[in-house]
């Protein structure tokens, strides 16, 4: 998962950090956190299949605009777990009480806090991106 620089430019760093702590009882928790700033390797990794879209060069700037926490989390059904918290990324809607139906814009697409994978697979190809196995 990444909090977004909207995460840090409302300050509700805390908040989604805390909304995280929920995935406890469930066995999901943080075990790798980084905070950096993206840069355009980084966005095309995570964003390179909408590369065609009219938004891509805006989002990309979104993200590489300031610092980002990119956080590793673990348990079972880890992915579904915080999607599930997350919200789904459709449009400007979200379900009620998730994490981008609180924190995101309510008139700028993809200005919705964070990001998360949408698979284990693409999960475990994020975190090998951006926390590659030392050597």
């Amino acid at each position: 998962m990444i909090i977004k620089p909207d995460g840090y430019s409302l300050n509700v760093l805390p908040l989604v950090l805390f909304r995280l702590e929920m995935l406890r009882p469930s066995r999901v928790r943080a075990i790798r956190i980084d905070t950096r700033r993206l840069t355009h390797r980084d966005v095309k990794f995570l964003y390179g299949r909408y590369a065609k879209e009219p938004f891509y060069k805006s989002n990309q700037q979104f993200m590489m605009s300031g610092p980002v926490m990119i956080i590793e989390l673990v348990g079972n059904h880890a992915v579904s777990r915080v999607r599930k918290l997350v919200g789904e990324a459709k449009g400007l809607k979200y379900p009620a009480g998730t994490i981008r139906w609180q924190f995101a814009s309510p008139t700028v697409k993809r200005r919705n806090v964070v990001h998360c994978s949408d698979s284990t697979e693409n999960a475990m190809k994020e975190l090998a991106n951006f926390f590659p196995k030392e050597l």
